[in-house]
């Protein structure tokens, strides 16, 4: 299996790819920047990849500016919200955060459902990835945070922790052309052609789709409520 081979031995797999949209040069020199060097400026945003239970792994994926941190890897069969219970987890070991993204279009409808009921429903911003674009580059919101991310990579420095399945993920994804404009592999067809889902990948991605989300609506506060004060806060 190429993929688990990459994985183990470290080497680029998307040159054995057609039509890769990310380098593992690019990947390479993010994992060997010192994250030491790398000032973490700018908003922190948690991407979070739910899984579709079967073999799929949830993955949460903080990065703030040009720094990624661990991901976390929740396997097994995890509800949404089991997986909302260890999102918050996680925001708050690592200080808390200012923007939580994840997929609506599939089981994450459920853990976001269970976030915005969470000390973190302003944060949390809900993305459908396969909504169409109108700015004449993107297909959908899947190709704009595939886009952004395989910018960020080509702007240096950055620093990601290394991790072998993350660079066969992020060097095996396919793109194409739709009316031309750029089109994302789907991640059924992915799953379908490696034999694994691209779930670290996706996760990361996550964390630039925030710029181009809706503002989420705050939740509605009962009449008599009187503000943070209040013992309904």
């Amino acid at each position: 299996d190429p993929i688990i081979l990459a994985q183990e031995v470290e080497i680029d797999y998307g040159a054995s790819v057609n039509n890769a949209f990310i380098s593992g040069a690019d990947v390479e020199q993010s994992f060997h920047a010192d994250p030491a060097k790398v000032e973490p400026v700018g908003l922190k945003i948690l991407g979070v990849d739910a899984s579709h239970f079967g073999d799929d792994n949830s993955v949460l994926t903080l990065r703030c500016g040009r720094v990624v941190y661990p991901q976390m890897v929740v396997t097994g069969k995890v509800d949404g919200p089991d997986l909302a219970q260890r999102v918050v987890a996680y925001a708050d070991g690592m200080g808390g955060v200012d923007q939580i993204v994840i997929e609506l279009d599939g089981p994450g409808v459920s853990c976001f459902d269970q976030l915005r009921r969470s000390k973190y429903r302003e944060k949390v911003i809900g993305v459908h990835t396969g909504a169409r674009r109108n700015d004449s580059k993107h297909f959908n919101l899947r190709s704009l945070m595939w886009a952004r991310l395989r910018e960020w990579l080509q702007e240096h420095p950055n620093s990601i922790p290394r991790s072998g399945e993350l660079k066969a993920e992020l060097t095996a994804m396919q793109y194409s052309y739709r009316d031309g404009l750029l089109l994302m592999e789907k991640k059924s067809d992915f799953k379908k052609r490696v034999h694994r889902s691209p779930d670290r990948a996706d996760s990361l991605a996550l964390t630039f789709a925030a710029n181009d989300a809706p503002p989420q609506p705050k939740p509605k506060r009962p009449a008599h409520y009187r503000g943070p004060g209040s013992w309904l806060a």
